[in-house]
């Protein structure tokens, strides 16, 4: 790509592997779970379900990091859940004290009584390895399948 100039042609495909959005989100809700820099796909996710008025359920996004000043797109986030009712933000600090949820982000969606009853819910994962597998253990164990859960390691 470095050697393209002003002018040249580019071809693209469409998203390929299996941490892409499902066709038809109209009735499902979207639960994204991620740690560090892991929020990068869910932030351009969110983004793109709001600036094109994509027919969704309710989204949450669940964003662990250590301290405050590791939440990235903070603001960004904040407003959105302000603006819009079907967004749910939910950052969860490791190393800090403060007004919001402390500890790991396991503990949110574990304890959140909606996704207990396997309601019509996919989940999106996305960080370094121990707490995606972790975080696809306990889904499994809440009874959920393979297919309403999608990952993506990094590390």
């Amino acid at each position: 790509m470095f050697d393209k100039k002003v002018g040249d042609t580019l071809e693209f495909s469409k998203a390929l592997g299996s941490f892409i959005l499902p066709e038809n989100t109209e009735n499902t809700d979207l639960c994204f779970i991620c740690t560090g820099t892991g929020v990068a796909p869910f932030r351009s996710m969110i983004q793109h379900f709001f600036n094109s008025n994509w027919k969704v359920g309710n989204i949450t996004l669940i964003f662990g990091c250590r301290t405050q000043k590791d939440m990235l797109y903070r603001k960004e986030f904040e407003e959105l859940a302000i603006s819009n009712p079907k967004f749910a933000y939910i950052p969860v600090l490791s190393q800090e004290k403060w007004e919001g949820h402390q500890g790991y982000l396991h503990q949110v969606y574990l304890n959140k009584p909606k996704w207990t009853g396997l309601q019509n819910t996919m989940f999106y994962i996305c960080g370094w390895s121990q707490m995606v597998k972790e975080a696809k253990n306990n889904l499994k164990s809440m009874g959920y399948s393979r297919k309403e859960i999608k990952f993506e390691l990094y590390d």
